[in-house]
């Protein structure tokens, strides 16, 4: 089946992640009769909406990414050269802008969304856009937090194990998002 949030990798990658936030029973409000396969993204964020509502449904999608980024590391960290020693022994800013440049444009490859990366001295802007028609329950806005998670898993990542200032913000009442951050972590 195919999904119009992305390719088949990115698919898998999302449902790896939401496999783990789900727990016990809840997964089977998300898949088949069968119980074998996730639905598509989009039938989850429209399945999540109904069963939670668009916040917590978005905070399931933040959450999903969150957890399926070490899946994306692991099955394509070396494709994009996040998973070298080069990459490591970056200094802190560098390495975190390398990365999300990194990811970016995997998330771009994989048709998920449209990206724009701003950056002044400390404070970086990402902006997020659909690809897809606006859906009344706002699942791509939803689907777009699931990427943001990806992202703010990667400076947790990237940053040694450091929090940063992180928000996801709607552009406007489509589907489009916004990410800021700082590129100095909390102390």
């Amino acid at each position: 089946m195919t999904d119009p949030f992305g390719s088949p990798e990115v698919n898998a990658i999302f449902q790896k992640g939401i496999r783990e936030i789900l727990t016990g029973d809840q997964p089977g409000a998300f898949t088949y009769g069968n119980g074998v396969e996730i639905e598509t993204i989009q039938r989850i964020a429209h399945q999540a909406v109904d069963t939670y509502g668009f916040v917590s449904a978005c905070g399931l999608f933040l959450r999903s990414g969150c957890a399926a980024f070490k899946y994306l590391v692991r099955d394509y960290g070396k494709a994009i050269d996040i998973d070298s020693l080069e990459f490591r022994l970056q200094p802190p800013r560098k390495r975190l802008m390398d990365g999300i440049r990194k990811v970016v444009g995997l998330l771009e490859h994989w048709h998920t969304a449209s990206f724009s990366i701003r950056q002044s001295d400390d404070d970086v802007e990402i902006i997020m856009q659909s690809n897809l028609a606006v859906d009344a329950q706002g699942t791509n806005q939803i689907w777009l937090h699931f990427l943001a998670g990806l992202i703010q898993e990667l400076l947790y990542w990237a940053g040694g194990g450091k929090q940063y200032p992180f928000q996801i913000l709607p552009i406007d009442a489509d589907s489009d998002v916004i990410i800021q951050f700082r590129l100095l972590p909390v102390d």
